[in-house]
């Protein structure tokens, strides 16, 4: 008998995530194929714990910019919110990302991806 494939681990950010509810994006399909195959179980999508919140400010922003009605935002963020992505705490990162902020001088958020 031969072994199960292991699942594919994939780290996911709301680029990707956005594009799972706003089809007009560059690279929608490829993002929802992904996101079927989480769906199907063929791969594991995982994320920092900030996503949410880097949802809610992407679909924000698509509202103030007059692409998204806040309805349609509202319910994109609803199912979106919905969607078994699991999060990994970055609190423990946050020292970590000081320390290579000063050392490097780009913004400290960026350390965290």
């Amino acid at each position: 008998m031969d072994a199960p494939v292991p699942k594919r681990r994939l780290v996911v950010d709301c680029s990707v995530t956005f594009k799972w509810k706003v089809i007009s994006e560059d690279f929608a399909d490829k993002a929802r194929e992904l996101l079927k195959d989480m769906q199907a179980g063929l791969v594991d999508c995982i994320a920092p714990d900030i996503l949410p919140a880097e949802i809610v400010s992407a679909f924000l922003r698509a509202v103030r910019r007059g692409r998204l009605a806040l309805e349609e935002a509202t319910e994109a963020v609803r199912e979106l919110l919905a969607i078994p992505v699991r999060l990994y705490p970055t609190m423990i990162l946050w020292l970590r990302a000081l320390e290579i902020a000063y050392a490097y001088q780009p913004v400290s958020y960026t350390h965290l991806r």
